[in-house]
């Protein structure tokens, strides 16, 4: 199956587009634009699957598929093709992490978690806002090898919680999501659907961030898409493809000789530090939990006498339960807050 063409009026490519093409007049993200963007993934997504298959790369966590699909680009791009990768998570096999656990690492707060587990990303700068959690631009910069000049890229990034669904990123699925992005009421969900999401980027250009020679940094480009789903079976899918240019004197042919072993290893980096975060809240919270003092007798007669009858067993039973309940029950509420609610990086 051959990649899918690039929208004429919103590409989906490694290469700058204006963002004033993709705003309207109050500076907010046109719905055309934001649609466009979602039909060329979600049409990427299942092309993805009839691509050449490359190595399969192991990793500490999980076996790594790599893949490749054409490019269907002229000029430079037709030299650069789409790079994949695709893995499957169990919890037992990723280090407790569960679907909620990538959610939280990977949908929101994007590119600022980003640096806390990718090396050579050294900072993540917002420089506008088209849709509050939906669409916005970041500038984010890479410290790479003395021998390669530093980088920088200029993306739009598009972060989306997709309704549930049987066949995630299917065109029934695809449909569902283009009617909510119009604020149409949707469906009850169908049995056994499942959950999923989406993080898009595309290079653009932008008066706010003109380029940063003067600073050492050479400005790159990629466009890519990170699809997330849960499965049946309560493991975590996650399928990333991308397009990248990372222009300055690096040659084409050595960028796409390098690419099937650049995308393997964001995974066991991820993985290994949103573990390690869950783990640190998890005793920070336990730390935090004050220690249940014992009610002298004469704070026990005072409540007994001045408390309903009702309440008063009730009010015993709490006590006892809270004097007697084991750490891990602060483990519980700092695994929710950890997943729910990521510490902004």
């Amino acid at each position: 199956m051959t990649t899918p063409s690039s929208d004429a009026a919103y590409p989906f490519e490694a290469a700058p587009v204006p963002i004033s093409t993709l705003t309207d007049e109050t500076g907010s993200i046109s719905q055309d634009a934001i649609s466009a963007y979602v039909k060329q993934a979600f049409a990427m997504i299942r092309a993805s699957h009839g691509w050449a298959k490359g190595k399969v790369i192991k990793t500490e966590v999980a076996p790594v598929q790599s893949f490749k699909g054409n490019s269907v680009h002229k000029g430079r791009l037709a030299k650069c093709g789409w790079h994949g990768r695709h893995s499957v998570h169990p919890p037992s096999e990723a280090k407790g992490l569960t679907w909620d656990d990538f959610k939280a690492g990977l949908l929101i707060d994007h590119p600022q978690q980003e640096t806390e587990y990718i090396s050579e990303m050294t900072a993540a700068n917002q420089i506008d806002e088209l849709k509050k959690g939906v669409a916005e631009v970041w500038n984010n910069t890479y410290n790479l090898p003395s021998l390669t000049s530093n980088r920088d890229f200029l993306e739009l990034l598009i972060t989306l919680e997709l309704p549930p669904h049987p066949t995630p990123y299917s065109e029934a699925h695809e449909a569902l999501v283009l009617q909510q992005l119009r604020g149409e009421s949707l469906p009850a969900s169908e049995p056994q659907s499942l959950r999923s999401f989406i993080v898009i980027q595309q290079p653009v250009s932008h008066d706010k961030c003109p380029h940063r020679s003067s600073e050492g940094y050479v400005r790159a480009y990629y466009a890519s898409v990170e699809a997330i789903s849960e499965t049946q079976a309560g493991e975590t899918d996650w399928r990333m493809f991308l397009q990248s240019d990372a222009s300055g004197r690096i040659p084409l042919m050595f960028q796409e000789m390098a690419m099937p072993s650049k995308t393997a290893p964001d995974v066991p980096c991820f993985i290994n530090w949103k573990s390690s975060k869950k783990a640190t809240g998890k005793e920070e919270a336990q730390k935090s939990v004050p220690a249940v003092a014992e009610p002298t007798g004469a704070e026990t007669q005072g409540a007994a006498s001045t408390a309903p009858i009702d309440s008063q067993h009730a009010t015993g039973s709490s006590a006892a339960a809270d004097a007697s309940a084991p750490a891990p029950a602060a483990g519980v509420d700092a695994k929710t807050t950890t997943t729910d609610e990521p510490a902004v990086a």
